[in-house]
């Protein structure tokens, strides 16, 4: 002889509904102990922004995340630790990155304007100080150990 459940399977449903849907919901926002980051990734041409789908989008500071823009260019890094980051986006041979604070329960705004970045070279051919200048898409740690003619 079965012996019949106090509950109902509706009662136990809604049992559980109850219980998760809040921790559920939580997780799908902010937390008060945590921040956010959104923005978009464009080109700025004579006729106004163009949102640039598909970038690499690296988030680094506390934690490193990474992601890439959607089809209208835009990238989220959600549930980041409070703190000083820097933010930096390839696509195609150019670049942007900037840096920014993250605070608690907040979403920071990170738009990235991808730019092309102009360089100087100098290097030393058959004995002579060569120096280059132009727009190349390369990073700037270039610069920095690019050797340098005395």
């Amino acid at each position: 002889m079965q012996r019949a459940s106090p509950f109902r399977r509706e009662d136990v449903f809604m049992l559980l509904a109850f219980c998760c849907f809040p921790t559920f919901a939580a997780n799908m926002q902010t937390s008060p102990s945590t921040g956010a980051v959104r923005g978009t990734l464009f080109l700025l041409g004579s006729d106004g922004p163009a949102y640039i789908p598909g970038g690499t989008v690296v988030l680094t500071g506390l934690q490193t995340q990474k992601t890439e823009a959607d089809q209208e260019g835009r990238q989220s890094f959600e549930a980041v630790p409070p703190g000083t980051y820097r933010i930096e986006a390839v696509v195609s041979g150019v670049r942007a990155d900037r840096s920014f604070v993250v605070e608690p329960g907040k979403i920071t705004k990170a738009d990235l304007e991808l730019k092309a970045r102009r360089i100087e070279e100098h290097r030393e051919r058959n004995g002579e100080c060569e120096r280059w200048q132009g727009v190349r898409p390369l990073r700037d740690d270039f610069r920095a150990n690019t050797p340098r003619c005395s």
